[in-house]
């Protein structure tokens, strides 16, 4: 499948996978599952479909129970620094500016 004919609302747990693993070298099945509050079986396909579109991003560590970054990840998606940085230092993760449909109203001092 390609990136282009993924649904919005799934392309918007991708982009949090991708943001999750980029920058926090990690995600859980219950992270997108409580962020997106949908249940166990879409969590599942986004990782599966994650998976599918880069497999050399991610490996699942059965003894953490969660999937973490692999060294030759490449992003899907283009994710901002600068509002990535604001992101992670107010605990707000989303991804959703890699996909082009939120404006970050805080700015980086």
């Amino acid at each position: 499948m390609e990136l282009e004919n993924v649904n919005y609302a799934q392309k918007q747990r991708l982009a949090f996978i991708d943001f999750k693993l980029m920058f926090t070298s990690s995600v859980t099945r219950n992270e997108i599952i409580q962020r997106f509050e949908c249940g166990t079986a879409a969590a599942s396909r986004d990782l599966a479909l994650y998976k599918e579109l880069a497999p050399k991003n991610l490996s699942y560590n059965t003894t953490e129970k969660q999937y973490i970054i692999e060294s030759n990840f490449k992003p899907l998606f283009n994710h901002d620094p600068r509002k990535t940085l604001v992101k992670l230092a107010n605990e707000i993760s989303d991804g959703f500016d890699s996909i082009g449909d939120t404006k970050f109203p805080v700015e980086a001092l």
